[in-house]
């Protein structure tokens, strides 16, 4: 089982080669049967690569800091999708990816994480999805910092619902991230835990925010390099 690994850790990736198809098929030979189908259904390539990295990145994780044997890590998932480690309890993790970025975390308490690239948006999607005083705190600033705003929005408010592992069942606009001073902290909701964020800085054209129960974050996120990541399973 596993010991050390159980502190929190964010890791990061960047693809910066293209993998070919024969390369993914092979890479496909790792991953769970049901991933494996799920995977084979896009018809996106670039999606298909990002999803099965993220997977094989948690494979490698588990399998080159413990005794843990690919073979063994047998993924299930909780009835809002959020995917957990059979037989492993006490081993907590979360996977994002936008762009050309795959990010990880890992802990012994739930957590979430998301990243996303920065790209124009309408704002009606502020008001579509945020609560009231998120729109008033967006609207607020400078039209030049919404943007940049608009998306630590997003992912701190993805990173709470993935924390809480019930996904979009929880309504975006249902509460609200406010920020105080440098940090941010979850506001007008019913939830009676308390929630920690925070950010990592991998990217000037993405966001990358952390939900947890504990405000015990690494200052900084590990970089693992894909190649690395992926020649480990081709040489098996």
């Amino acid at each position: 089982m596993l010991g050390v690994i159980y502190n929190m850790r964010i890791y990061t990736t960047k693809i910066t080669e293209q993998i070919d198809q024969n390369t993914l098929f092979h890479l496909l030979d790792y991953v769970k049967k049901e991933s494996k189908e799920k995977i084979l259904r896009f018809h996106n390539i670039n999606d298909a690569i990002r999803t099965t990295v993220a997977e094989l990145m948690i494979r490698w994780i588990l399998t080159t800091e413990s005794d843990t044997h690919n073979d063994n890590i047998d993924f299930y998932y909780n009835k809002y999708g959020k995917p957990f480690i059979r037989g492993m309890p006490g081993f907590n993790f979360n996977v994002s990816h936008s762009g050309n970025w795959i990010v990880c975390a890992i802990d012994d308490n739930e957590l979430g994480i998301d990243i996303e690239k920065i790209s124009p948006i309408e704002q009606d999607i502020a008001r579509q999805f945020f609560s009231p005083k998120e729109v008033e705190d967006l609207l607020s600033l400078p039209e030049c910092s919404r943007l940049e705003y608009f998306y630590d929005l997003w992912t701190l408010k993805e990173s709470y619902i993935k924390a809480k592992g019930m996904g979009l069942s929880i309504p975006l606009d249902s509460f609200s991230i406010r920020r105080k001073s440098s940090s941010f902290y979850l506001a007008h909701s019913s939830d009676n835990i308390r929630y920690y964020f925070k950010q990592y800085n991998v990217d000037p054209e993405y966001k990358l925010s952390v939900c947890a129960k504990h405000n015990r974050f690494p200052l900084e996120a590990v970089r693992v390099e894909a190649e690395q990541v992926i020649e480990t399973f081709l040489r098996r």
